[in-house]
């Protein structure tokens, strides 16, 4: 049975939002879209999935921020009719009985002047007299009910999930670890690059420049078995005291060999994802950067798997990737750091 959800995004990443959770779901979506006028949302059909697998694979979601199940959208017009109150009035609020729920009302549009608690009060009034045997709880109710005003149209719904990613740093921060290095990447891009691989489908992804284990660490919470690549020995042991520090080191294995010539086997790679040197706080161990890339992804190529996926960040003052190295790219979005320095994420596919 198909089921329909909002996604609320951060920010207006939203090619990037709707690859990460296209990725991450693979097979169980029927289709996905972007609003036309809105594009802090995405819309998510699904099919043969429960709602309980659906937030397993995306509650660590970087891109997304809340997942909505919808029950209605209706044209904003209404809410100036007698027909607004109507649309809360119908049977569809059967599954709050004997439950407890709140109304939060989220803006998104300039056009709407009421202010946002006199809405949730007049709206959770409405269904709270509409329906037996239910209770209002502002604090831990059973259910949050979305309404979502857009400039065309408002979403009704209840709250699958809140993706909070403010607390990752706190709890992921790579100065608190056994070995850091300026180099590290953070763990909301560690994840991002992630999710950018995995999918249901992937049994083993590769880091092939590991450094301080950012990426592996990522996975191994998430019990996906993962290989690090790094040319430096103190790296590798790096990575591997980090990964005991957090306990997971059960999930990982380390080598010790040049990622320009990797050392596993054609065609049995699930998933890349990693985040190369490029000579400024990272060696790039006397090679030329350019031919380390190029190389690089032509390895890629050759140890992944058909339609699987290698995620990556690139200088964009620096580097060209200008071949497509057998690799389809599915993406490649900018991301500004400083003045500096602007960096690339790309996602290719096999």
């Amino acid at each position: 049975m198909s089921k329909k959800y909002a996604i609320i995004l951060r920010g207006n990443n939203y090619e990037l939002g709707k690859i990460e959770i296209s990725n991450l779901l693979s097979n169980f979506i029927e289709k996905i879209y972007i609003d036309e006028k809105n594009s802090k949302i995405i819309y998510l059909v699904t099919k043969d999935i429960k709602e309980e697998s659906l937030v397993s694979y995306l509650k660590n979601c970087i891109i997304a921020k809340e997942i909505i199940r919808l029950i209605d959208i209706f044209d904003i017009n209404k809410i100036k009719s007698k027909e607004f109150r109507d649309i809360f009035k119908t049977s569809k609020w059967e599954f709050l009985k004997n439950r407890s729920f709140v109304v939060r009302v989220t803006k998104l549009t300039r056009k709407l002047a009421n202010s946002t608690p006199l809405l949730e009060a007049y709206i959770g009034g409405i269904i709270y007299n509409s329906i037996r045997n239910t209770k209002v709880r502002l604090k831990n109710p059973d259910y949050y009910i979305r309404v979502i005003f857009l400039d065309d149209k408002v979403l009704l719904g209840f709250r699958v999930i809140k993706i909070p990613i403010g607390n990752l740093k706190q709890i992921l921060n790579p100065i608190k670890r056994p070995f850091f290095h300026p180099s590290t990447l953070t763990p909301e891009m560690a994840r991002l690059l992630v999710n950018m691989t995995l999918n249901p489908h992937v049994n083993v992804i590769l880091d092939p420049f590991c450094g301080t284990g950012s990426i592996l660490i990522d996975l191994s919470i998430r019990k996906v078995y993962n290989i690090g690549i790094d040319i430096h020995w103190k790296f590798a042991q790096g990575a591997k005291s980090n990964l005991k520090y957090y306990k997971l080191d059960g999930y990982s294995d380390l080598i010790v060999a040049d990622s320009c010539l990797i050392p596993i086997r054609k065609n049995s790679i699930d998933g890349i994802a990693t985040d190369p040197p490029y000579g400024r706080l990272s060696s790039t161990y006397q090679k030329d950067i350019q031919s380390l890339y190029d190389t690089f992804l032509k390895q890629v190529s050759i140890i992944l798997k058909k339609n699987k996926r290698v995620s990556f960040l690139y200088p964009k003052q620096c580097i060209k990737i200008h071949k497509d190295y057998n690799l389809k790219m599915i993406i490649r979005k900018e991301i500004y750091v400083h003045s500096k320095l602007t960096r690339v994420l790309v996602v290719g596919e096999k």
